[in-house]
């Protein structure tokens, strides 16, 4: 696997940073500002 993309809300990120630990992930970067707006559900 070359990318996998998590988002998460930022009362969730310990438990996530947790799991990828576990996992032995090697690296993974986070992007803490993220802003979007468009339409979904279609």
């Amino acid at each position: 696997m070359k990318l996998l993309m998590i988002m998460v809300d930022s009362n969730h990120q310990k438990d996530v940073e947790r799991i990828l630990d576990a996992h032995d992930v090697p690296g993974y970067t986070e992007l803490p500002n993220v802003l979007g707006k468009g339409v979904s559900g279609r």
